[in-house]
Parts: structure tokens; C-alpha cells; sequence
């Protein structure tokens, strides 16, 4: 009858990183079966999992998120990332995988409109660059209005008008002026 020499050395794993498998033989012919002696009994070829250090690969790291691409509603935004090709090839990984990535970006509403309506002041007797408080509020659509203060906030950014009625008697003078603050500033917009 045949018998089984040694098994041989276990091959390279078939990854470089990872996981894979090796592999190793033996032969029958320690000795051989001769004048009709039987094979050897048992497997001839054995395989084996292999586990290595986790794959690297050669990309740069990822950029910043950009910018949404929209200023209202629903948009996306963008990173992106660089092969390094000679590193990838030094790791044994090369660059696997995407080198762009995106996601969506929710902005704040396009359909929102600002309106406002107010009427009757706080105060009756108006004086020299006095802010003007409003007590009835009808609209504040936005919500540009805050009625504690008396400040309107443009709530985004845009084209706003302003319309204003001064009832006076007596033939006295009335003089509104919309002020934006810029910073520490005080600047005129429009007077009537």
C-alpha cells in the first residue's frame, strides 16, 4: 500500500491584505503503492484561510464639504479626494472606490414671503428719531417683526418695501426715516 509523504510548506496567501486562503499538497509515494497495493487514503490538497492587516490603499484624504449648490429648498453638496497611485501600489491596495461623494443639502424654504402690517403706535406723540413700537400687529408673515422691540430683521435675503402713513394735525411736520444698521452704522435707506 501507498503512504502519504509530508505535506509541503502552506503557499502565500492569495491576498496581499485581508482575508484569503493558501493552499499545500502531498504526495503518495512514501512509497508509492506497487503490485497492486492500495492508493493512500485522505486528501491530497488542504486549503486554509488566511487573514492579514486590514487593506490600505493610496487615496489623499477627503476635501471639505462645498457649498450647497442651491440658496433655497433642496440641493447637494460635493467632496472629493486624490489617488495617490504610487502609495496605493507600495500598500497593496491601490485606490479602490470612488474619488467623489455627495450629498443632499436642505436649505431654508424657497416659497417664503415676508409680510408685514402694523398699525396704531405705541406712542401717539412721536419725538425726534424715536423708534416707532407698533400695538397692533395684523401680519408679521416671516416673522421679520419683533413686537418686544420695535425691530424688523429681514428674515432672508431680497428686495424689501416699505411703505409708511403719517397722519398729523395742525399743519405739523412728520418725517419717517427706514434706518439699516450696518455693524455699529446707521444708514439711511429711504426718507419721506
Amino acid at each position: 500500500d501507498g503512504h502519504w509523504a509530508p505535506w509541503v510548506q502552506w503557499s502565500e496567501c492569495d491576498v496581499t491584505c485581508e482575508n484569503g486562503t493558501r493552499s499545500r499538497v502531498r504526495s503518495c509515494d512514501n512509497p508509492a503503492p506497487a503490485q497492486g497495493g492500495d492508493e493512500c487514503i485522505g486528501p491530497k490538497h488542504e486549503q486554509d484561510f488566511c487573514v492579514l492587516q486590514t487593506c490600505l490603499d493610496g487615496w489623499d484624504s477627503w476635501s471639505n464639504w462645498s457649498s450647497c449648490s442651491v440658496t433655497c429648498g433642496q440641493g447637494l453638496k460635493h467632496r472629493h479626494r486624490t489617488c495617490n497611485d504610487t502609495m496605493g501600489t507600495m500598500l497593496g491596495g491601490g485606490c479602490l472606490g470612488n474619488d467623489q461623494e455627495q450629498m443632499e443639502c436642505k436649505m431654508k424654504s424657497c416659497d417664503m414671503v415676508v409680510v408685514f402690517f402694523a398699525h396704531v403706535p405705541r406712542f401717539l406723540t412721536i419725538y425726534n428719531q424715536i423708534k416707532i413700537e407698533y400695538q397692533v400687529v395684523t401680519v408679521n408673515k416671516g416673522g421679520g417683526y419683533n413686537s418686544s422691540n420695535g425691530v424688523f430683521t429681514a428674515p432672508r435675503e431680497g428686495l424689501y418695501l416699505f411703505t409708511s402713513q403719517t397722519c398729523i394735525d395742525n399743519g405739523l411736520q412728520a418725517y419717517t426715516g427706514i434706518v439699516k444698521n450696518v455693524g455699529k452704522q446707521r444708514v439711511v435707506l429711504q426718507s419721506s
